[in-house]
């Protein structure tokens, strides 16, 4: 079984706003194909409710670091009571949403994705050798990448919700 080596646990950013619904996923998916990662949208749940919308979507995406380790950025989007809501900007009519907007962020190193060296008990005894004593300098390298990777990711939506606010 791959090994996972967390370099983020639980960055989150979040707010109560009036927002594009459509330009945040926009912005999400467009960031991660920017960076070459492969998108993937594990969990959609849309459930109506009296004040709004709550909106769950869930998405894993991976990119490879070298033929060993794979990177991993994993984040829950939700959306509590969301309501359209119409708008003037600039003299025109637009429709947004309105609602509380969470955002939670983990990311990790996945070792041996292919986990070719898993089958046998001596691959893997020197698997754990060369995870500790012959790379381990590159797995630092590999884990500040990713981790501002990451970063990158939180402070690209965080600025996004900081400058498109309607009021």
């Amino acid at each position: 079984m791959a090994e996972r080596d967390y370099v983020v646990t639980d960055l989150k950013v979040g707010q109560k706003a009036t927002f594009d619904m459509q330009q945040i996923l926009n912005l999400i998916k467009s960031w991660f194909t920017l960076h070459k990662y492969n998108f993937s949208e594990n969990f959609y749940q849309d459930i109506e409710k009296e004040q709004g919308k709550d909106v769950k979507i869930k998405g894993e995406c991976d990119r490879l670091a070298n033929d060993y380790v794979k990177y991993v950025i994993e984040f829950d989007l939700a959306v509590k009571e969301l309501k359209t809501v119409n708008m003037t900007n600039n003299g025109r009519k637009i429709k947004l949403d309105n609602g509380t907007i969470e955002l939670s962020i983990r990311s990790y190193l996945k070792r041996d994705y292919s986990d070719s060296l898993e089958n046998k008990p001596i691959l893997k005894f020197f698997r754990a050798i060369y995870d500790k004593f012959i790379i381990g300098d590159k797995f630092r390298e590999l884990e500040k990448e990713l981790k501002d990777e990451t970063y990158g990711f939180y402070n690209e939506i965080k600025s996004f919700l900081n400058l498109h606010r309607f009021e």
